[in-house]
């Protein structure tokens, strides 16, 4: 069920975000909620892999990374986030549990990591290819 947030927050038209864009289909809080699956999504990432980073002292390092990363990102990086996931699924999934042990053993509850190994291992991820 769509919930488009609350107060008009996510809502095309609400913060101007992807006005124009979508077919009418993908409007209001149907687009709102589309893009808090990635915006959620992206920040829950940021936050699990910063309070793992903060178990181990490398908070600050990660951080800058994060940020460099962001900085440095374009519209081929979509592209290849994507694409990658695809043809790397296998290798990814294993490694992504490795990283799920990790935070295991810290304490920290890896709820990014397991969906994302999850993600990597749904059988349309290693036969479809990239979209």
């Amino acid at each position: 069920m769509a919930s488009g947030g609350a107060g008009g927050e996510g809502r095309e038209g609400g913060d101007g975000v992807g006005r124009g864009l979508c077919r009418p289909r993908c409007s209001g809080a149907i687009a709102g909620d589309l893009r808090g699956v990635f915006h959620k999504g992206w920040a829950a990432a940021v936050v699990e892999a910063l309070d793992v980073a903060r178990a181990v002292g490398c908070e600050e390092w990660l951080r800058q990374i994060i940020a460099d990363e962001l900085t440095r990102a374009d519209a081929t990086a979509l592209g290849r986030l994507v694409d990658g996931s695809h043809r790397h699924a296998v290798r990814r999934a294993v490694e992504t549990q490795a990283a799920a042990d990790m935070l295991d053993d810290l304490d920290v509850p890896p709820l990014v990591a397991t969906a994302g190994k999850g993600l990597l291992q749904r059988p349309s991820r290693l036969t479809s290819g990239p979209r």
